[in-house]
């Protein structure tokens, strides 16, 4: 019978899955093996240790939740419809469950991880302003207003993680968002 050899990406993505459920505690090798049906083998082929693993699940997890939807809200025409797609995508998105937080415990203990993802937050608040600029806004303003609104995410997330959003609701936070923070006088 054949080895069985799981790919990179099957081996990054399953890791994303495990490390948002239970942090690097969770990334347990020979679990993960058989549920991709290989050989612990196959792992080691790919990465040289788990720091390498836990390295590329970051930047995989990074480019989903982070660039993507950054390329995806560009494809709007203006300001204010990359802003409102930019919040639906915010809000709507809860498949991360628990990432940040372990990666914001992983960071109190070794500090290379805690400036990763502040680099990651830093760039989402900083779009978010130059979005906000584009809009109308003073550079001060829009940068206040790109940090309270990734704030209201962030506990937005926390409260809804394990609950069934629909869309209607994400759509009454996002416009209650613009409406609150967004339709103000522009200074």
């Amino acid at each position: 019978m054949p080895k069985i050899i799981a790919t990179e990406e099957e081996w990054v993505r399953l890791g994303v899955a495990y490390f948002s459920t239970g942090g690097e505690e969770a990334l347990v090798i020979e679990k993960m093996a058989k549920q991709l049906a290989c050989s612990k083998s196959s792992f080691y082929w790919y990465f040289k240790n788990r720091e390498s693993f836990i390295g590329k699940i970051i930047g995989y997890w990074q480019r989903q939740a982070t660039e993507l939807v950054i390329e995806s809200v560009e494809n709007n025409a203006n300001a204010e419809q990359k802003i409102r797609a930019l919040l639906a995508a915010m809000f709507a998105d809860k498949s991360g469950n628990d990432f940040m937080f372990y990666i914001r415990r992983l960071g109190q203990r070794e500090a290379a991880y805690g400036r990763v993802l502040q680099a990651i937050e830093q760039k989402r608040m900083d779009y978010m302003a130059a979005l906000l600029q584009a809009k109308g806004y003073c550079e001060r303003t829009s940068r206040e207003k790109a940090e309270l609104i990734y704030h209201c995410y962030l506990g937005w997330l926390e409260r809804n993680k394990y609950t069934e959003v629909t869309e209607l609701e994400t759509m009454q936070q996002v416009e209650l968002i613009y409406a609150q923070l967004l339709n103000a006088e522009r200074g």
